[in-house]
């Protein structure tokens, strides 16, 4: 019994001593809409994501959205790219989108996939990706 309290208060120190060598990166830990589900004749539905920092310091994120249907079919994408600083912590990134394909089209009834990609920036420079799920009524 003593010696496994002793392992776990070497391990324990071990962790606290390398833990700042080797900085958490970021990530992105939710993508959701709202309201959800989302019925199109009433207006627009919020998409958001949350983006966790970890660099300690803020710096320009570009991230791009895309909707897919269940059978993988893209039918939005956000146009373009967006710049928005995000400071050390959780930031919540929300747009309006208002039921509509890139084409102008409604989209019909079902589910919906949304996929957000964010282009490098943070603390190792890398790109993210993260999926939701969107119930369209």
């Amino acid at each position: 019994m003593r010696l496994k309290r002793s392992l776990v208060l070497v391990f324990l120190f071990l962790v606290a001593v390398f833990s700042p060598l080797f900085p958490a990166s970021d990530s992105i830990t939710r993508v959701f809409n709202y309201p959800n589900p989302y019925d199109p004749d009433k207006g627009t539905t919020s998409i958001c994501f949350f983006y966790n920092n970890q660099s300690g310091s803020a710096f320009t994120l570009t991230y791009y959205v895309c909707l897919y249907n269940l059978v993988g079919q893209r039918v939005y994408a956000r146009s373009g790219s967006e710049a928005l600083t995000v400071a050390t912590g959780t930031s919540t990134v929300a747009f309006s989108w208002n039921g509509r394909t890139n084409k102008g089209g409604k989209v019909p009834p079902g589910v919906y996939y949304i996929r957000v990609i964010t282009a490098g920036g943070g603390t190792n420079g890398q790109s993210l990706s993260r999926y939701g799920k969107m119930l369209v009524k």
